[in-house]
């Protein structure tokens, strides 16, 4: 099935702080923050601690999630994960390593959901090299998925619309990151293997995803290289005084 006739569409539009707050108890939004990838492309370096803004990349992941009020806030790290923790050893998250990341983005994925259990009704996925992702942006998937939970109710002589499974950010007609997951899909998600991650969902015609438009193209962009990095301090938009 084509991804245009899996997926529906929800409106942009501003979002409030704190929309997963809105939501009854039992009813929350977590974040698995993938923090545990080797990096090849950038080489020795620790590339989730390279700044930008003043941060290191895998702190503005962590920030994003918790300002936009996802909890808890998972970082899954890897064997030497060390000095990602202490990048965020003041923020309220919680930990689970991976030990052996080189199995592939599920791998991290599989150790995040089981420390999550069965305490979120939704999980983000934010993938920690990302550093144009800001709270704004899961706050618009939070909405979404909210919308979509609150108001699953069926007409009167009409058949409810099978549950939302997936939300996804789209800029320009192109899915990106972080997507929100029902905990319909953990166990599916639990399943997974490769580097795919859970983008290998997309494709089975029995999940259902709502493409969520983005106001702009934060969702597409990423950090893999060196190259990349300076190109960001460069003109990325960032305070390149502070970045170093």
């Amino acid at each position: 099935m084509s991804e245009d006739r899996a997926a529906g569409a929800r409106p942009g539009g501003e979002i409030g702080r704190g929309i997963a707050d809105r939501a009854a108890p039992g009813e929350r939004i977590g974040a698995i923050v993938l923090a545990a990838g080797r990096s090849a492309r950038a080489g020795s370096i620790d590339k989730l601690r390279l700044r930008v803004g003043g941060e290191a990349l895998v702190v503005r992941a962590v920030r994003a999630a918790t300002e936009a009020g996802l909890h808890p806030v998972v970082v899954v790290t890897g064997p030497r994960g060390g000095g990602v923790r202490s990048e965020l050893d003041d923020r309220a998250v919680e930990y689970v390593d991976n030990p052996d990341p080189g199995r592939g983005l599920a791998s991290s994925l599989r150790c995040g959901l089981r420390a999550l259990h069965t305490r979120t009704d939704a999980v983000a996925v934010v993938l920690a090299d990302m550093p144009w992702i800001e709270a704004r942006h899961l706050r618009h998937l939070a909405a979404a998925w909210w919308a979509d939970e609150a108001g699953h109710v069926a007409e009167v002589g009409r058949p409810a619309e099978p549950k939302v499974d997936a939300w996804v950010p789209v800029s320009g007609g192109r899915r990106g990151n972080p997507v929100v997951w029902s905990a319909r899909r953990f166990a599916d998600l639990t399943g997974l293997e490769g580097d795919r991650g859970a983008a290998q969902l997309f494709a089975r015609d029995d999940v259902r995803v709502v493409e969520v438009p983005m106001p702009d193209d934060a969702v597409l962009r990423d950090i893999d290289t060196l190259a990349d990095w300076r190109a960001a301090l460069s003109h990325g938009g960032f305070d390149s005084s502070e970045s170093a």
